[in-house]
């Protein structure tokens, strides 16, 4: 009881501050996050998320998975506003060869990221495999600061919902982690190189059956 308590208040808290990323907040709003598996959601094109949730929501109706797609899109005006919010995105080079929505699908991702990546407000490194072990390994996460005066949160996605978790120390270890990780990855510039490289990789002129997803309505 006392832990659903504590949980609530937390997404609480968590909701009023991403609510107010989605307002006029401070310029200093950033999101710093760490994929190892698919592309993050504020950097995923409509049929990439559609393609991703259909895979893992296997239980919702098209209509509940087009909705989720909605407002992932909507989310990602976050980056676009007046004043935009900061995102810091490292992806493990595995994301780039995951062929979620199949070979058409995620050419275009591929295309969307190396475009993205060029606004002022958006950082994208790719962790290359090259790297070998590393502290990433034990999952993806994301430190949201607010930039309002508040602590920042670690946000943690998992199969039976997300979590938030605003302990200080482990918010400091996700941070300190993200700095490694930072500094392992290839910059800026050698990432988009290696995404736009991948992207203009030859590719078979047919998609697997398994490359193609799950059939369309």
């Amino acid at each position: 009881m006392v832990r659903e308590v504590l949980a609530r208040r937390l997404r609480g808290r968590a909701s009023r501050g991403l609510r107010d990323l989605r307002g006029s907040g401070a310029d200093s709003a950033a999101v710093y996050a760490y994929d190892n598996a698919i592309v993050h959601g504020l950097l995923q094109t409509w049929d990439y998320a559609r393609a991703l949730l259909r895979a893992v929501r296997r239980d919702d109706t098209p209509a509940m998975i087009d909705k989720l797609v909605e407002l992932r899109m909507a989310r990602q005006q976050l980056l676009t506003r007046a004043a935009p919010l900061t995102l810091w995105a490292i992806l493990d080079e595995a994301v780039l060869h995951r062929r979620v929505g199949g070979r058409q699908v995620m050419c275009a991702q591929l295309e969307h990221l190396a475009t993205v990546g060029t606004a002022p407000n958006v950082t994208i490194q790719v962790l290359p495999y090259s790297r070998g072990a590393h502290p990433g390994m034990a999952g993806p996460f994301s430190v949201i600061e607010l930039g309002s005066g508040d602590p920042n949160i670690l946000y943690v996605d998992s199969p039976t919902g997300n979590i938030y978790v605003e302990r200080p120390a482990q918010v400091r270890h996700h941070e300190d982690v993200f700095n490694h990780l930072r500094a392992e990855a290839l910059p800026a510039d050698e990432s988009a190189e290696l995404i736009t490289a991948t992207r203009a990789r030859e590719l078979p002129d047919r998609d697997s059956p398994a490359d193609r997803g799950t059939p369309g309505p």
